[in-house]
């Protein structure tokens, strides 16, 4: 799983450096930053292949899989927004928007929806398992993650209004 971080600060610094022994298969694959120059030093830093100036052209690498958010709290919304409306799960808690289009849209999922937002819960979840684990969360606090982003992930076993506080 390639993963694309949005934020180039000290929480993304930490992220890559989690990912960078490719934890699960999932590797660092791009940086993106308000600077391009600054990206491009964090890149080389952690020898991530892709370097953005922007985080809409990073959000539209085809090749990027999942999107980690590393700006501050009181960006999430928009850059969480940005990803999920260009197909990119996301996995920031307090996200207005859901990943999963059914949830989103208020109605059952179809077997399809349902069988990919498995197999994206699946690789997601390992990928941060081993992250959250990399920096320092508590077992009970890394169960508490895995178990409200495998919800959020596939909305299974989840109603709208829980989704919603998400």
């Amino acid at each position: 799983m390639k993963i694309g971080i949005i934020g180039a600060g000290w929480i993304a610094h930490k992220m890559a450096q989690a990912l960078k022994d490719r934890p699960q298969g999932c590797e660092c694959y791009a940086i993106a930053s308000r600077s391009r120059e600054k990206a491009e030093a964090f890149a080389a830093q952690y020898h991530i292949p892709k370097a953005y100036g922007s985080y809409e052209e990073m959000v539209r690498d085809a090749d990027v899989d999942l999107v980690y958010v590393a700006t501050p709290h009181s960006h999430h919304y928009a850059h969480s927004r940005l990803a999920l409306e260009n197909g990119k799960p996301c996995p920031v808690c307090g996200s207005p928007e859901h990943p999963n289009p059914a949830i989103r849209e208020h109605r059952v999922p179809s077997e399809a929806e349902l069988k990919q937002a498995a197999e994206k819960k699946e690789k997601a979840l390992a990928c941060t398992a081993e992250a959250s684990a990399a920096l320092g969360r508590s077992r009970g606090r890394l169960e508490q993650e895995q178990e409200a982003f495998a919800n959020w992930c596939s909305g299974e076993n989840i109603t709208v209004e829980q989704a919603e506080d998400y």
